[in-house]
């Protein structure tokens, strides 16, 4: 398959950029539900006659079919289908064959043909047994996508006249999935084709063109070198898979995800060298202001609302806790659940309490620190383990521990009978039944409800060594690559709301700076 044509065609500033893939009702509930369901987007990338212009441009360039005769009226389509889930999408899983289709009386396939397939096996499973053609019906065959699998069908059809948008129609059923096409993208002007010398062999396709009115990108999408990014555990899973998107198309980058917690983050990125300062960036849950400590460090944007919610040992009968008696928890008030009232008025059970905090490395701590113990101190430590009984305190004091991420906080609420912990609210989704979430007054960690009041949650912000723009060419492409609204769709399957919502109540958030 040809790069350069297709490149010009998908990324240039008149290619279909489609509308992100929403995921319905606008809650962060609802992106959750959707996270634990296999899912595949269908994005068009480009859909659009290809005409000539000027118009007497046909007389001396033609489009040849593979059976050397002219293609009349040509069109183009070249859409993505990726496995945008946490779930690998297997050949089972397929209850109806997927395919598109492009209505139209007298439209007809002239070629099809799969490109661009991560991982690159992928294309040979795709265009062997079981792929089909039909006059204006594509069928693949069930091929197994594992999270983050993608390819391109790219698709010439003839007799695509009329103006406007050419419809195109997905086909297919996943078992306990979705399957999502964008078809309400923004509309292409025409795009117009002029004899000259790039002669290229697009889909089986013969086509003596050259591009007009489809300049390169003036913004660079890639940039070569090394780069480290730092910070929040909680979103370093989001970031990873962003990264690899990266790399995968920007063959001589290198990023290297090191997430360990945000204010370790923030003071590494702080106390950088000059030399090695502008080859990082750093995740952090929370803003935290240049003079707070970190003089060397700049906003570099907002990525997502990260809401964090409280979970409990699943064998504990605990659901709803009044904020202030969950106060009282993380503050080390309690030895036992029974010293607290549960949100109907009654006692807790006979278990004793084991809080399963984050260390002072970790910007989770600082966002229950200040938004549910109103800036006072998380419980002290009074054991060396998550796993010790409390021997070392009086035994009618709490057990707590501390641990240095997300998965650890999990894993330990798994584990031990009484304890509780905060993650955010998508890593909390993906433990499923290993731990129980639980609500404060009634309410849970959605959008809607911190919206009503919830009251623990943040925004995932970027941070840069000094001013972005003085920073390492890859530093500052990865950047706008994180916050490019392109993206927004993958951080929406990943679970968390993103800040790139035009209007929308995550980008109201957003500029909170919670």
């Amino acid at each position: 398959m040809p790069s350069l044509a297709l490149d010009w065609l998908l990324d240039g500033p008149y290619g279909l950029l489609v509308a992100l893939v929403v995921i319905g009702g606008g809650t962060a509930l609802n992106y959750l539900r959707t996270r634990r369901e296999k899912m595949l987007s269908f994005r068009v990338r480009f859909n659009s006659r290809l005409g000539f212009d000027p118009p007497d441009a046909g007389n001396v360039v033609r489009l040849i079919g593979p059976d050397h005769t002219e293609i009349p009226d040509p069109g183009m389509v070249v859409a993505r289908i990726k496995n945008v889930g946490r779930s690998s999408i297997t050949e089972q899983d397929y209850v109806h064959r997927l395919g598109l289709t492009f209505p139209g009386t007298d439209r007809r396939l002239v070629t099809v043909d799969v490109t661009e397939a991560r991982p690159p096996d992928l294309q040979d499973l795709l265009t062997g047994e079981g792929f089909e053609v039909h006059d204006n019906r594509i069928v693949l065959p069930p091929v197994h996508l594992n999270p983050g699998s993608e390819f391109k069908l790219v698709a010439l059809l003839e007799h695509t006249s009329g103006t406007g948008k050419p419809a195109v129609q997905t086909n297919g059923i996943l078992r306990n999935g979705r399957i999502f096409l964008d078809s309400d993208g923004r509309r292409l002007r025409r795009s117009t084709l002029i004899g000259g010398g790039l002669t290229t062999l697009l889909a089986g396709a013969l086509v003596a063109v050259l591009l007009v009115g489809l300049p390169p990108d003036p913004r660079d999408d890639c940039a070569a070198g090394e780069l480290t990014v730092t910070g929040s555990s909680a979103f370093a899973d989001a970031v990873q898979s962003l990264a690899e998107q990266y790399m995968a198309k920007c063959r001589a980058s290198r990023i290297t995800v090191d997430a360990s917690g945000s204010i370790e983050g923030l003071n590494e990125l702080n106390d950088a060298s000059a030399e090695d300062g502008p080859r990082r960036l750093t995740l952090a849950d929370g803003r935290f202001d240049g003079g707070g400590g970190f003089p060397n460090v700049e906003i570099a944007g907002t990525l997502a609302v990260v809401p964090f919610s409280f979970v409990v040992h699943p064998a504990l009968p605990v659901t709803d806790l009044p904020r202030a008696e969950l106060a009282r928890v993380f503050r080390g008030d309690v030895a036992n659940w029974n010293q607290v009232t549960l949100a109907d008025g009654t006692p807790g059970p006979d278990v004793a309490v084991r809080v399963v905090g984050r260390d002072t490395r970790s910007g989770s701590r600082s966002v229950i620190q200040k938004l549910l113990l109103g800036g006072g101190n998380p419980a002290p430590i009074t054991v060396n383990s998550c796993a010790a009984a409390n021997t070392e305190t009086a035994v009618d004091a709490a057990i707590v521990c501390e641990v240095g991420s997300t998965g650890a906080v999990l894993d330990a609420v798994a584990r031990y009978e009484g304890a509780i912990g905060y993650v955010d609210m998508p890593n909390a989704a993906d433990a499923g039944a290993a731990v129980k979430q639980i609500t404060v007054d009634g309410l849970g960690a959605t959008l809607d409800d911190i919206d009503e009041g919830y009251p623990v949650w943040t925004v995932e912000y970027l941070y840069s060594y000094g001013p972005l723009a003085k920073t390492a060419d890859l530093t500052r492409s990865f950047a706008g690559f994180l916050v490019d609204a392109d993206q927004a769709d993958e951080i929406q399957a990943l679970g968390y709301p993103p800040c790139i919502q035009g209007g929308s109540v995550p980008q109201g958030l957003c500029s909170k700076g919670n």
